[in-house]
């Protein structure tokens, strides 16, 4: 199966008229299953007359059923796996990731937009169409389970009918769909991630403006045991693993909000690392945080 970035590789060679190209295992396979190309005398660049470039282009349409001096890259890499199957068998390397352009989303009430979803439901729609959808603002969600699960209750600081919840994705649901949502969008922005070393970081690393949803200290700490009875819900094995990550956080504690370095205090004193699934089920009381100053 072609590779996109062989794909890209031919359609500079082409539009550049490129003597050479450096010698992947890519290209070594066309220069010895298809004699394009002659190898170089330190044998890591493959040189290419225009006779190789003409049988280049004639191998391309051949084996992929599209003239790479027609379609760009860019052009290849944005259709859909059907419309690339129309022309060719290699329709898995040159296409769009198939969830590449869409969103796992839900809103607190049920309804989104024009589309209703039952409890604990959600929609698949595009990049396109979640932005012509009414909302005011989106909560992004780390874990898949607290995406379906979570309600009115769990989220009284947001605006219910107006609040789009997205799946920030694995490795099926794309991620790179809901960069494009974020970057586009307008709206206030928010992430819910665990309230551990990783899931913080994961926050920091959303676009710039982005609110964090935490544990709310105050309310933790105004009993006497608070402390004591919120740290027995941490994972001290999955604490440890993280320190790494948590001392790197650290390091850059001059450029968060005061809110954030207590929020880093407070995991690094009582090595907390806890789950979405566990601040719901025990029902923690959560607040807004904006973590750079």
């Amino acid at each position: 199966m072609i590779s996109s970035a062989l794909y890209k590789s031919i359609t500079e060679v082409l539009v550049n008229a490129s003597p050479q190209v450096r010698l992947t295992n890519s290209w070594r396979t066309l220069h010895e299953e298809y004699g394009i190309g002659s190898l170089t005398t330190c044998r890591k660049l493959l040189r290419l007359t225009p006779s190789d470039r003409q049988a280049l282009i004639n191998w391309a349409q051949h084996e992929l059923g599209v003239d790479p001096r027609q379609m760009s890259h860019e052009q290849a890499m944005k259709r859909t796996r059907t419309q690339a199957a129309a022309s060719s068998n290699q329709e898995k390397g040159l296409s769009a990731a198939v969830r590449g352009n869409h969103l796992e989303l839900r809103s607190l009430t049920g309804q989104v937009g024009e589309y209703r979803h039952p409890f604990g439901g959600y929609l698949g729609l595009s990049v396109d169409e979640a932005l012509s959808l009414p909302f005011t603002h989106i909560m992004t969600v780390e874990n898949f389970d607290t995406f379906l699960c979570l309600n009115v209750e769990h989220l009284p600081m947001l605006p219910a009918s107006s609040t789009l919840l997205v799946f920030r994705g694995d490795n099926q649901a794309h991620p790179g769909a809901v960069k494009k949502l974020l970057n586009a969008t307008t709206a206030h922005r928010v992430h819910y991630g665990d309230y551990d070393a990783a899931g913080v970081r994961i926050g920091l690393s959303m676009r710039a403006g982005t609110k964090l949803l935490l544990p709310d200290l105050a309310h933790i700490t105004a009993s006497q045991n608070g402390n004591t009875a919120f740290a027995r819900l941490s994972k001290r094995n999955v604490f440890a693993k993280q320190e790494t990550i948590l001392g790197q956080l650290e390091q850059g504690v001059a450029t968060f909000s005061i809110e954030m370095a207590a929020h880093l205090q407070f995991i690094r004193t009582n090595h907390i690392a806890i789950t979405q699934e566990s601040l719901m089920a025990k029902q923690v009381p959560m607040m807004m945080t904006l973590p750079i100053k």
